[in-house]
């Protein structure tokens, strides 16, 4: 398998860039249909909770099927598997635009995850293997990082969008913009591919037995403990990020209008993290093999410290300097994990990806499910969401050990 010799960022982000910004578009998305969510309760004449489904509809179908697509990998190569999932995601965007039916409108924004679900995997899986190791994690971090600056510029675009445009035509532009990258990304894999044999690890193989290979990530301990990490960081970091609008309208005041720049300040504290694990990464993980596992107990430690101390302060200023730190942990675990996935992965590299992503928005919702019980009470969120990250830390500390063992012999 032939290497990029690249020594610079300006090389990865001139080979990936059209990869980056499909990445860019998928995390704009995301946070763009928050800010508009009112004005989708009254075109499509439902409650507010109901057009949120719009939101569930998009990840819900990435957590269910998405590890059954990237089954799909090695028998049709990255190029179709990337190029498919634009498709989709283009197609769902605009039907999305299309229409005043609610339930239509549901099952198209399921199409769009639909797309994210063939896209994500696929794109992380050929980043990596067409990059040399040394560079690797800057590679997935820029990516990381380009999903984050999405989020930056997600909420402000909704909330602009919200006042001058109508959410249909939000919609309906990202879906175009996706579809006009398709030439760039069409280009760059297959000048570099002839063939999905050749994307593919050396010891990577289709297995005809689908449920054999779609299980096959749990086969393997340690990455099954990579996933109980995933699980419990996100649980603790995105169950607690659901109540954080309460906590801050409650005790600081804070006008519904301008909640919106707390997602922008996570965002950027996730993309200077994903930036900073990049840079790290470049020198750290290649010379420790086990590098990256490090880190994933450096990010849980500072979750653990972070996350609860955002919703303890007495200031606002102190409660945002705690979020900013609490998203920069968050962007760098998130690099991390992703890297540590491919790492622990011996083979079947795209489902142990899938994998990972289901997991986090499982997560999610058990972290939501768990501190619901006491939506309004900082104390209590504060509490789990140490607990949490308590047994993060602890399973990342224990995956680490592991690792070190089978090194040592």
């Amino acid at each position: 398998m032939s290497h990029f010799k690249l020594s610079q960022s300006s090389g990865l982000i001139k080979i990936f860039w059209p990869l980056y910004m499909g990445l860019f578009l998928v995390g704009s998305e995301m946070y763009i249909i928050s800010p508009l969510l009112e004005a989708v309760s009254y075109d499509l004449s439902v409650s507010i909770a109901a057009s949120a489904q719009l939101i569930t509809s998009y990840v819900i179908i990435q957590a269910i099927l998405g590890p059954f697509i990237s089954t799909l990998y090695d028998k049709l190569g990255p190029r179709a598997m990337i190029t498919i999932g634009i498709i989709i995601f283009s197609i769902g965007n605009i039907l999305s635009a299309l229409t005043y039916n609610y339930w239509f409108v549901v099952c198209s924004r399921g199409i769009a995850g639909l797309g994210v679900a063939f896209f994500g995997p696929s794109t992380w899986v050929w980043i990596s293997h067409r990059i040399e190791e040394n560079l690797r994690g800057k590679a997935i971090a820029f990516g990381m990082a380009s999903f984050a600056l999405g989020q930056v510029f997600g909420v402000p675009i909704g909330a602009y969008s919200a006042a001058f445009l109508s959410w249909q035509l939000v919609l309906a532009i990202i879906g175009i913009a996706a579809i006009l990258l398709l030439p760039s990304i069409w280009k760059r894999i297959s000048s570099h591919s002839s063939n999905a044999i050749e994307m593919a690890p050396d010891n990577t193989h289709f297995d005809n037995n689908i449920i054999k290979t779609l299980l096959s990530p749990w086969q393997d301990k340690n990455l099954r403990w990579s996933y109980i990490v995933t699980f419990l960081f996100h649980s603790a970091s995105l169950g607690a990020y659901s109540f954080l609008a309460i906590y801050l309208s409650k005790h600081f005041f804070i006008h519904d209008k301008y909640i919106g720049f707390i997602g922008i300040l996570s965002g950027i504290g996730t993309f200077l993290g994903s930036l900073v694990i990049g840079y790290i990464s470049e020198r750290l993980f290649v010379k420790r093999r086990n590098g990256v596992i490090i880190f994933l107990i450096y990010c849980s430690l500072g979750g653990m410290i972070a996350v609860p101390l955002a919703f303890q302060m007495s200031y606002l200023i102190l409660s945002v300097i705690f979020i900013f730190i609490w998203f920069l942990f968050s962007g760098s675990f998130d690099s991390c994990q992703q890297h540590s996935v491919i790492f622990l992965s011996k083979d079947n590299i795209p489902t142990s990806l899938s994998w990972n992503t289901s997991i986090l928005y499982a997560a999610s919702g058990v972290g939501v499910l768990i501190m619901s019980i006491r939506p309004e009470e900082p104390n209590f969120i504060s509490g789990m969401a140490f607990l949490m990250m308590l047994v993060s830390l602890v399973s990342s500390l224990y995956l680490h050990i592991r690792i070190r063992n089978i090194d040592d012999k």
